[in-house]
């Protein structure tokens, strides 16, 4: 991987494309080191002695009692409503069960960028809503797999973090700094400037600067009070501190509710001009001028459970089993940059909304994968070309299955990623009610377009 000289941003060259997407071939797993620091932080918290150990069971059987029944309480019930959560008294618990299900969503929105060759080798970063600090250790794990595969090249992250609870930017600050000891020596981190300041409609954070990357989470969702009620104006406020070549990430949990009203923000920002749609969403035939649909899909890190989920669960925590995360996520930027550049022709391809005139026909796709679900062998994986809408994501949407085997067979050992453009040849279109199906046989070909 090289440098660009002109605008100083990661390019791909030879082999490197697959180097980094080995890094999503196999489930992602926690580091010890991460677990280990959380533990640590959370016994200097409880016991005020903040010792370094060798193990996460040396570390768990320091934990108080009362405290592992107050957390598994806390995390039982702190989201269980749609109303506003507050974090006083649940800063450990959150700690412990939300910092892992976090860290590995920004993978994906910074995997999009990588492609589109719009990550650089340094980058200052801007996080709002840090609370103990997911998604910067996420962006940190990102980067550190790019130094380990690329030693000859310099990366450094300089993080500025806003967060209306001291305490969690006192946990965030520990965290960072207890795992910089375990990064290799070519990937420096700082953390430029803290901001212990609730973000609302009139803040001004001009003075803070223009910043490559912006990166919320969890922070629209409607346990964050009127944050996703004026998700659009909040999102406004940052264009300032938006780079012209930089991006803004949101990232959402999987639940229907914050989906449908990450995609109502979405439209409203695009409608209004603020930013422009870098992905997931965007036209294959031709570019979208509006974006109104409001269909739910997710994106889904699969993962191992943790150590500290399964501690948890041993304690009687009923949940934090699932081996996926969900999640939906955009990427926005103001230079018109899109993921994905339009296909001009649609000659010898069918568009998604003219699958209907075609049942029992084999037909040639491009589009968008919206959802992947992986259920033992087989995978099944809806698609978007920006042709038609879904107001619901079951019953009229587009879906294909297929085997692990037939897709080993066509040379995709990487596991299907939501928001990449795919496209499938000779498949048989199959028209059940007002759901449509794809089939695959053996003379069908399927290829994932990195």
């Amino acid at each position: 991987m090289k440098v660009d000289s002109f605008d100083n941003t990661l390019v791909f060259e030879n082999n490197d494309l697959q180097t980094v997407l080995l890094y999503f071939k196999e489930n992602r797993r926690m580091p010890e080191y991460i677990e280990r620091a959380m533990l640590r932080v959370i016994l200097e918290k409880t016991t005020r002695n903040d010792m370094e150990l060798e193990t996460v069971d040396e570390y768990f059987s320091r934990l108080p009692l009362s405290f592992v029944q107050k957390t598994i309480t806390d995390i039982t019930i702190l989201f269980s409503r749609n109303i506003e959560v507050s974090y006083k008294q649940n800063y450990l618990s959150y700690l412990l069960y939300y910092l892992p299900g976090n860290i590995f969503k920004v993978w994906k929105p910074l995997l999009d960028l990588q492609l589109k060759s719009a990550l650089k080798p340094q980058m200052r970063i801007l996080d709002i809503g840090t609370g103990p600090g997911s998604v910067p250790i996420g962006i940190i794990e990102y980067y550190k797999s790019l130094a380990e595969s690329f030693s000859d090249i310099t990366f450094s992250l300089s993080f500025t973090l806003i967060e209306s609870e001291r305490e969690f930017i006192d946990i965030a600050i520990k965290m960072i700094n207890k795992i910089t000891n375990y990064l290799p020596q070519n990937l420096m981190i700082v953390v430029e400037s803290t901001l212990c300041e609730k973000v609302g409609l009139e803040n001004d954070f001009e003075a803070i600067g223009k910043f490559d990357l912006i990166t919320m989470s969890n922070f629209l969702t409607e346990n964050e009070g009127e944050n996703q009620l004026n998700g659009v104006s909040i999102i406004n406020k940052f264009k300032s501190n938006t780079k012209n070549d930089g991006s803004l990430i949101i990232i959402e949990p999987g639940k229907k509710v914050s989906g449908i009203a990450l995609k109502k923000i979405r439209n409203e920002v695009f409608q209004k001009r603020i930013f422009n749609i870098f992905s997931p969403c965007i036209g294959i035939w031709e570019d979208k001028t509006t974006y109104d649909c409001m269909c739910f899909n997710m994106v889904r890190c699969y993962w191992e459970v943790p150590n500290i989920y399964r501690y948890l669960i041993s304690k009687g925590l009923s949940k934090a089993k699932r081996v996926d995360v969900p999640f939906s996520y955009l990427v926005l930027r103001q230079d018109n940059l899109k993921k994905y550049s339009i296909i001009k022709s649609t000659q010898h391809f069918t568009r998604l909304i003219d699958l209907k005139g075609k049942n029992g026909q084999n037909v040639n796709i491009i589009a968008i994968i919206r959802t992947v679900i992986y259920n033992g062998e087989r995978v099944s994986f809806s698609l978007c070309d920006g042709s038609c809408s879904f107001s619901e994501d079951d019953s009229k949407a587009i879906w294909v299955n297929v085997s692990n085997e037939q897709l080993n067979r066509m040379g995709i050992s990487i596991p299907l990623i939501s928001a990449e453009k795919i496209t499938l040849k000779k498949v048989s279109v199959k028209l059940n009610h007002e759901r449509i199906n794809l089939e695959i046989d053996n003379n069908s070909r399927i290829t994932i377009d990195y």
